[in-house]
C-alpha cells in the first residue's frame, strides 16, 4: 500500500505547495439581473429536479434561494451550469456532466405529475416521477444524440435507461470518472413485503436492478475529461523500455511561475526552478525539493510518466502570454494521476541552454 507519505511527496511539488498558502473563493452563480454572486463554498444545495438552488453569498450569514430561471451560469464546487441554445430553442439551463475535448454531455431534470383512475377504489390517484433530457453536443452545440428517460418502474422504462446507458458508453468510454459514476445507482431502501403482488412484482424488478436510475443523473456533478491521454490511465504500468521512449529527446526548462486547480481550488504562485528531460527521466527541481519520475511512454507531444503506481501526463506548449506581471513564451502543463486528481502549469520566459 502507498504510503501517505509518498503521496504527499509528489503532492507537494505539483500541487500541495499551494493550498498552505490558504483557499480562495471560486463557487459563484452569474444572475440575470443582479450580476455575479460569490457563493460561500460551503453554504449552497443544489436541488436539480426543483430546479433551484439555496446559498449564502460571502460574507452573509442568511441563506438565500434562486431558480435556474433567474441563472445565466454557475460553478458551485463540483457542479457547472451554463444557459446554452440547443436544438434552435430558446436557450435553457444545463447541467455540464462531461466535458471532452470534443464533445460534452448536458442537460436537465423535471418533475412530471399524472393522474389515473385506482380501479379499485374508484378514485383519482396522482403520480409524480422524474423526466431526464440530456443531450451529447459537439463544440459548436450541434447535437449528436438526445436521450430522454424517466425513473418510472417498469420493463420499457427500465430498457429505455439501459439503452441511454450503452449510448453514453460510446460517446465517453474513455473518461473513467464518468463510467464509474454511470455505474453507481440511486437505490433506496423500500419495503414492499406488505404491499400487494402487483407491487412486489415491480419490486422484484427494482430489485433486480431494471428500475434504478445512475446516480450522476440525481446528482449532476461535473467530470472533466478534456485531455484525451488522462482517460487512458492503466491501472498498472509494465516500466520497461519502450520504443516510443528512444524518440524523447533531452531538454532543460527554467520556469518562473507555477499555478495549479485541484478540484474548484486554484493557486498561483512565482516560483523558480527546473524541469528536465534526461535519461528518459523527468526532474522537476525548486531552491528547496526536488522530485524525480520515469518516463514511461510518449506520444503526439505528450510524456507519460509513473510515480509508483500513479501516472501523470506531462505537455509542453508553446505559448505567448502574461500572468500577473509575469511574461512567458513556454507552458508546461501536468496532469495528476485520477487518484490525485488536479492540474499544474509551470510558465517559462525561457528555454534553459
Amino acid at each position: 500500500m502507498k504510503s501517505l507519505f509518498s503521496l504527499q511527496k509528489v503532492f507537494f511539488l505539483f500541487a500541495v505547495l499551494f493550498l498552505n498558502k490558504g483557499f480562495s473563493q471560486n463557487s459563484y452563480i452569474e444572475t440575470k439581473n443582479k450580476g455575479k454572486i460569490s457563493v460561500d463554498d460551503a453554504s449552497f444545495e443544489v436541488f436539480p429536479t426543483d430546479n433551484s438552488i439555496e446559498y449564502k453569498s460571502v460574507g452573509n450569514s442568511k441563506k438565500e434561494t434562486i431558480k435556474f430561471k433567474e441563472i445565466e451560469s454557475a460553478l458551485l464546487g463540483n457542479y457547472r451550469l451554463s444557459r446554452i441554445k440547443i436544438e434552435n430553442n430558446d436557450d435553457k439551463l444545463y447541467f455540464l456532466i462531461v466535458e471532452t475535448s470534443d464533445k460534452k454531455l448536458v442537460g436537465y431534470n423535471n418533475l412530471v405529475t399524472s393522474s389515473s383512475i385506482n380501479p379499485v377504489m374508484n378514485q383519482n390517484t396522482t403520480r409524480t416521477n422524474v423526466a431526464y433530457t440530456y443531450f451529447v453536443i459537439n463544440k459548436e452545440n450541434k447535437v449528436l444524440e438526445k436521450l430522454e428517460f424517466t425513473d418510472v418502474y417498469g420493463d420499457k422504462p427500465a430498457q429505455k435507461r439501459e439503452e441511454v446507458e450503452q449510448k453514453i458508453k460510446s460517446y465517453f468510454s474513455k473518461c473513467p470518472e464518468l463510467m464509474g459514476r454511470l455505474a453507481e445507482r440511486d437505490v433506496k431502501d423500500i419495503d414492499f413485503s406488505n404491499a400487494s403482488k402487483t407491487v412486489q412484482k415491480a419490486a422484484k424488478r427494482y430489485g433486480e436492478g431494471k428500475a434504478n436510475v445512475p446516480l450522476m443523473f440525481n446528482n449532476p456533478k461535473y467530470s472533466n475529461c478534456t485531455l484525451p491521454e488522462l482517460n487512458e490511465v492503466r491501472k498498472e504500468v509494465v516500466e520497461n523500455n519502450s520504443s516510443t521512449t528512444d524518440l524523447i529527446k533531452d531538454q532543460n526548462f527554467t520556469f518562473g511561475y507555477v499555478t495549479t486547480e485541484i478540484g474548484t481550488t486554484v493557486r498561483d504562485i512565482a516560483l523558480k526552478g527546473t524541469l528536465s528531460i534526461k535519461n528518459s527521466e523527468l526532474i522537476v527541481t525548486t531552491r528547496d525539493n526536488s522530485t524525480t519520475m520515469k518516463i514511461v511512454d510518449y506520444q503526439d507531444g505528450v510524456y507519460k510518466c509513473s510515480d509508483r503506481n500513479m501516472i501523470h501526463f506531462i505537455k509542453i506548449l508553446p505559448e505567448n502570454g502574461k500572468i500577473k506581471s509575469y511574461s512567458y513564451n513556454t507552458k508546461i502543463s501536468f496532469t495528476a494521476d485520477l487518484k490525485m486528481g488536479g492540474t499544474t502549469s509551470y510558465y517559462l520566459a525561457n528555454k534553459a541552454p
